[in-house]
C-alpha cells in the first residue's frame, strides 16, 4: 500500500469546558462526521471473555467451578501454589480468547496486540489507524473525526496535491491556529470562512495570487500572514475583519491601487507590514489606524509620506528604508521614535542635503530639525515647487513574485 502523507498535529490547546486531561494524554470527545459505511471502524473486541458456565471443567481451556469455602483450594494444572482451582486455566483461556479475536479480524485495522495478547487502549491507536487508511480523503476524514469537538491549535504542512484533497480540513470549525506556510498553494478555498474560530492564519511563502472575499467573514481572526506570495490586489471588503491585530503583506506585488476602499477600517491593527511591494504613495487614510505600533514600509517606491502619519501617536517602530524619499513631513515630529525602545529606520533614501546632514548626527537630531520652524518653511517651499521624484533604482521585475508559475505547479 502506498504511504499516505498525513498532517502533523504539533500542539493542542483546549478551550474552557473541555474534558480534563488524564495523565499525559488528552481525552478526545467524539462527535464523528457522517462516514460512508466502508470507512466505519468495526466495533472493538472485548477485552475480557464472557463468564464461562460453572461446572464444565472438562476440555482444554475450560475453567473449573469455584473451590469450596473461602480458603485456597487444590492447585489446578498450570496454576501457582495457593491459587483457587482453575485460575491458571482461566488466564490461558483469556489469552486465547483475545488472540483468537485478533486472528478473526475482531480488532480495528492497524491495531497491534501488546504482549500477552492485550489490545492497546484506543487513544493510542489513532496514528496507527490513520496510517492504515488508503487515501488522503480517508485520512483527512479520520483526522476530522477525532478532533471535531476540540478547540485546538493545528499546524499542517501540506503539499499542493494534498491541499486540493483536504476539503475536510474546513470542517474543523473549532481550530484556532492554522499554519500552511512554505508550500506551493496558489489559491485559498472560499470555504475558509467555515473556520469560524480561527485566530491565527499563516500562508507565508506560497504562490497565492488572489484571496476569496469570504476571508473577510473570519470574525475572530487576529493574525494574518500573507507574506511572500503573488498578490496583486486584495479582495473587496477586506477591511471588515473586526479583530485583526497583525497583518503581514510583505513581498507581494501590491500598490496603493490594490487596497479596497475599506482597508483602513482595520482600526484594531497593531502591526502592519507592507515591505517589498510597489507603493509610491501611502494613502492619507493611514491616520485612521490610531492603534498602530509597528509600520513597515521598507523597500517600496515611496516618494512621499502623508502628513496624517503624525496621527499615529502609539507608533513604536517605523521602517521606511530603501524608498525614494527626499523629505519628511513635519507632522512626523509629533511621534516619539527616538527612545531606547523605539525603532526608526530610514537608510537608503535620496534625502535632501539638510536632512542627510542631520542623519549623520543621529536620529534624535533629525526629529529636532523637522520640528523646527525653519524646516516647516523649507518643507512648504519644497512641496509647492513639486519637484520631479527620483528615478527608480531597484529593478523589481526579477522578483520571485513576478516570475510566471511553472506549468507543473498550475
Amino acid at each position: 500500500m502506498a504511504a499516505v502523507r498525513l498532517p502533523r498535529l504539533t500542539s493542542v490547546r483546549r478551550c474552557p469546558g473541555a474534558e480534563a486531561e488524564q495523565g499525559s494524554l488528552t481525552t478526545f470527545t467524539h462527535n464523528p462526521l457522517p462516514l460512508p459505511p466502508s470507512l466505519l471502524p468495526p466495533p472493538p473486541p472485548p477485552l475480557h471473555p464472557p463468564p464461562l458456565p460453572a461446572g464444565r471443567g472438562s476440555g482444554r481451556g475450560a475453567a473449573a467451578g469455584p473451590g469450596p469455602g473461602p480458603g485456597p483450594g487444590p492447585r489446578a494444572a498450570g496454576g501457582s501454589r495457593g491459587e483457587p482451582r482453575g485460575a491458571g486455566q482461566r488466564r490461558a483461556a483469556q489469552r486465547r480468547h483475545v488472540q483468537v479475536a485478533e486472528e478473526d479480524g475482531g480488532g480495528e485495522p492497524g491495531e497491534e496486540p501488546a504482549r500477552g495478547g492485550h489490545v492497546r487502549p484506543r487513544r493510542l491507536q489513532h496514528a496507527g489507524r490513520a496510517r492504515a487508511l488508503g487515501g488522503c480523503g480517508e485520512a483527512m476524514n479520520y483526522f476530522a473525526q477525532i478532533t471535531q469537538d476540540i478547540c485546538c491549535s493545528v499546524a499542517l504542512l501540506l503539499g499542493k496535491e494534498y491541499w486540493m484533497k483536504s476539503y475536510l480540513l474546513f470542517t474543523l470549525s473549532h481550530i484556532t491556529q492554522l499554519v500552511l506556510s512554505h508550500n506551493k498553494l496558489t489559491t485559498v478555498p472560499a470555504n475558509i470562512a467555515d473556520l469560524r474560530n480561527i485566530e491565527v492564519l499563516n500562508f507565508f511563502n506560497n504562490q497565492i495570487e488572489e484571496l476569496p472575499t469570504q476571508i473577510s467573514s473570519l470574525q475572530k481572526l487576529k493574525h494574518l500572514n500573507l507574506g511572500m506570495n503573488r498578490l496583486n490586489t486584495l479582495p473587496r471588503g477586506f477591511g471588515s475583519l473586526p479583530a485583526l491585530e497583525v497583518l503581514d503583506l510583505t513581498y507581494n506585488n501590491l500598490n496603493e491601487n490594490s487596497l479596497p476602499g475599506n482597508f483602513f477600517y482595520l482600526t484594531t491593527l497593531r502591526a502592519l507590514y507592507l515591505s517589498d511591494n510597489d507603493f509610491e504613495i501611502l494613502p492619507p487614510d493611514i491616520g485612521k489606524l490610531t492603534k498602530l505600533q509597528i509600520l513597515s514600509l521598507r523597500d517600496n517606491d515611496l516618494i512621499s509620506l502623508p502628513k496624517e502619519i503624525g496621527e499615529l501617536t502609539q507608533l513604536k517602530e517605523l521602517h521606511i528604508q530603501g524608498n525614494r524619499l527626499t523629505v519628511l513631513p513635519p507632522e512626523l515630529g509629533n511621534l516619539d521614535l527616538t527612545g531606547q525602545k523605539q525603532v526608526f529606520k530610514a537608510e537608503n533614501n535620496p534625502w535632501v542635503t539638510p536632512i542627510a546632514d542631520q542623519f549623520q548626527l543621529g536620529v534624535s537630531h533629525v526629529f529636532e530639525y523637522i520640528r523646527s520652524e525653519t524646516y516647516k518653511y523649507l518643507y512648504g517651499r519644497h512641496m509647492q515647487a513639486n519637484p520631479e521624484p527620483p528615478k527608480k533604482n531597484n529593478d523589481k521585475s526579477k522578483k520571485i513574485s513576478r516570475k510566471p508559475l511553472a506549468a507543473k505547479n498550475k
